[in-house]
């Protein structure tokens, strides 16, 4: 089953307005469930992810300059499918990350029809669950991304994607709360300010 996606996304509209300029800005989040079919455990989601691309390519169709943080999009055919330049036109697109544990990376994906001018990719200090169990969030390697875009000459974004911790019991909740802690020095280093 397709979820519709403006329930399940948050959406921001911004107004940036400076001396000699004015311009709107889109940012939606959507966690996409894209994880990889596991027979009997997680469904096989190609058609769900089919139907996707159209609307995220949708969201900026009004010409809004958009930003379009995704997670966990795990699964290397869903990434292709939400980022196949016959269906979507971002000018910016992350790559796909396949590292971690089991080789389906941290699952977060930046659309942008913005220049990225710096990125990067950090990985959760403290997890905790696997193998199935209290959310699974060693078994892949979860963090959040960085990355800097210029919506104006002198006047930047640093915008931050993440994925905590997800499990709901005490270790999970501490985890979590390490992640949250951990962006927290990052944001205080990256984007003093």
């Amino acid at each position: 089953m397709l979820r519709t996606l403006w329930p399940a996304a948050v959406a921001a509209s911004l107004s940036i307005t400076g001396a000699a300029h004015a311009a709107a800005l889109r940012v939606v989040t959507y966690n996409t469930f894209g994880l990889p079919p596991i027979e009997d455990f997680v469904p096989d989601r190609t058609a769900e992810f089919a139907a996707m691309a159209p609307l995220l390519e949708g969201l900026h169709a009004d010409g809004t300059d958009t930003l379009l943080a995704l997670q966990e999009v795990f699964h290397p055919p869903y990434f292709n499918t939400l980022t196949d330049p016959n269906t979507v036109s971002y000018s910016d697109i992350t790559a796909k990350d396949n590292g971690g544990p089991n080789g389906i990376g941290d699952g977060l994906t930046l659309m942008s029809d913005l220049t990225i001018d710096s990125f990067s990719r950090v990985q959760w200090s403290d997890c905790f669950g696997s193998g199935g169990l209290l959310g699974s969030d060693c078994d892949t390697n979860k963090g959040f991304m960085f990355a800097r875009v210029e919506l104006a000459p002198g006047v930047d974004l640093d915008l931050y994607v993440l994925h905590a911790d997800a499990g709901q019991d005490s270790g999970s909740r501490a985890a979590r709360l390490a992640n949250l802690a951990q962006l927290a020095a990052a944001i205080t280093t990256n984007s003093f300010g």
